[in-house]
């Protein structure tokens, strides 16, 4: 069942409306009207929350940062003075956490002339040119003895660059670009807290560096819990191969690798929050030999002991020649070429190629070293697993199943499937997680995965399913994302059945897998 907390992982708002409770079951949010102000005024926002904390974020009318604050849970309030030459419009108040929210909107009368913000004047510009949200570092800091550059964003250079809010479906993005610094191993970048503090996501920010370029969401250390912090700094350096064991040297070779680290205030912060994942991306050169096989280039996460670890999201990227990844904590990754095959899968040429790229980038795994088992059924919560890796699926867990143990290797994926609406399981809190899947209920929770990652199909029409004999024994949950899928290719049957009541095999699953990974 989708929770009304995860409206914030799938990019939506939710406008309510004042005093409108709004939360998951035992969490509580309510926000007091808020009084229409003219410029220069004193704002108050009220109201209760059972939050032990949550955050307070106002945005203008073009969608730009006003005002942040943290305030402590239960009967909240805090006070902010308006600025003497705000603009006129209505302004949003968003209160919540990284999974919980609520709305309320105030207007600010135009300034009157004469008065003490300059004649009235705005001090909010129209939407900014494409132009406008570069943020250019001209003048950074190096440190020789730690090979760093750094430098601090001013937050006026923020407000231009974010101007005007979102053109389109997409939050709009200031691109802060840093230019190469000679002899630099690492780049530092500070950026004010609250423009990466948002109760919801309401912009992004993207540093660029010859190492790499992060992709920030808004809202990603709304998990922190920070108080009154200024100032975030962001560094990505050119990771040293002695940092790595001899065998992940070996994996690796000389190709890029790096590690990212944040600082809150000049504090090392263990960032993870799996509500606002961070995209990440590497320059990236093909050698002759990998040009024809590209979908072997992955993304290794190298934990403390120098252990290397498949990241499933991470690809090659052709047009923009860098390799790309999802990621919700920071550590130190590298790129690789790894190419993994079974022994029993040359008889099934049709899958072959999906099991490879998949295996190699860590998405799905044998049944041994050397066995892939593909003919056999594959399931629930291997299937679960899979889709929850292959789409980067990320979700703060909820309740569990009460046959899937804690300990499970499949137990987080089945978590994060249950709170995104993905599986429901099968009555009485179970998942039946060691039963195997129909094919039918396998393209049931793809369909509304894709959904949830927000991959869009063309919707299917019951003709989609009029060449099956055997398009009656469709349940009816599962005949719009048939047909669905049988539109986009992803499915076809053996041209005469598509089988729906038959048990998915671990071949089959592989392929469709590879299909929904390759959408974009």
């Amino acid at each position: 069942m989708f929770k009304k907390a995860m409206t914030a992982l799938i990019g939506l708002f939710i406008f309510l409306q004042p005093s409108a409770w709004v939360g998951a079951e035992a969490t509580q949010i309510t926000l007091n009207a808020v009084e229409d102000k003219a410029p220069g005024g004193m704002v108050t926002i009220s109201g209760s929350t059972t939050l032990e904390e949550l955050t307070i974020t106002v945005l203008r009318p073009n969608g730009t940062i006003l005002h942040t604050d943290v305030l402590n849970g239960g009967g909240f309030s805090g006070r902010f003075k308006l600025p003497n030459d705000l603009a006129a419009g209505a302004y949003r108040v968003i209160a919540g956490n990284a999974t919980t929210s609520a709305t309320t909107s105030f207007n600010v009368a135009a300034a009157r002339p004469g008065s003490g913000g300059g004649g009235g004047g705005s001090a909010q510009p129209p939407a900014a040119p494409k132009d406008a949200r570069m943020v250019k570092i001209s003048s950074p800091s190096f440190d020789a003895a730690k090979s760093n550059a750094s430098a601090d964003v001013p937050e006026s250079d923020m407000v231009r660059a974010l101007a005007g809010g979102a053109q389109g479906e997409e939050p709009v993005t200031a691109i802060i670009e840093f230019p190469k610094v000679e002899g630099a191993v690492s780049y530092t970048v500070g950026i004010p807290v609250p423009y990466l503090n948002t109760a919801v996501e309401t912009h992004r920010i993207e540093i660029k560096t010859e190492w790499g370029r992060l992709l920030l969401p808004s809202h990603m250390l709304n998990s922190l819990r920070l108080q009154r912090a200024e100032i975030a700094r962001l560094t990505i350096r050119s990771l040293d191969p002695s940092e790595l064991n001899a065998k992940a040297q070996t994996v690796i070779g000389n190709r890029p690798a790096i590690g990212i680290e944040l600082a809150v205030d000049n504090r090392k912060i263990a960032w993870h929050n799996p509500l606002a994942p961070v995209v990440v991306s590497i320059p990236y050169v093909l050698t002759d030999a990998e040009r024809a096989a590209t979908e072997h280039i992955v993304v290794l996460s190298i934990d403390e002991s120098g252990r290397a670890v498949p990241v499933p999201t991470g690809r090659y990227d052709a047009s923009a020649g860098t390799v790309s990844f999802k990621t919700t904590r920071f550590e130190r990754y590298a790129t690789a070429f790894v190419f993994r095959t079974f022994n029993d899968i040359d008889r099934y040429g049709w899958a072959k190629k999906a099991i490879e790229v998949l295996a190699s980038k860590g998405v799905i795994s044998g049944t041994s070293e050397l066995a892939f088992d593909p003919g056999a059924p594959i399931r629930r919560a291997d299937f679960v697993l899979l889709l929850v890796k292959a789409l980067g699926l990320t979700a703060t867990a909820g309740e569990r199943f009460a046959d899937v143990g804690e300990l499970d290797y499949y137990a987080d994926a089945v978590a994060i499937a249950r709170e995104l609406g993905i599986a429901s399981g099968v009555g009485n809190n179970a998942f039946n997680p060691r039963a195997s899947i129909s094919r039918q209920e396998m393209m049931a929770m793809s369909h509304r995965a894709l959904i949830v990652a927000n991959k869009r199909l063309d919707a299917g029409a019951p003709e989609e399913l009029s060449g099956f004999v055997d398009r009656d024994r469709i349940a009816s949950y599962a005949a719009d994302s048939v047909a669905t899928f049988v539109r986009n290719g992803i499915v076809a049957g053996d041209g005469k059945r598509i089988n729906p009541l038959g048990d998915a095999t671990r071949a089959e699953t592989a392929v469709l897998i590879y299909k929904i990974y390759n959408l974009q």
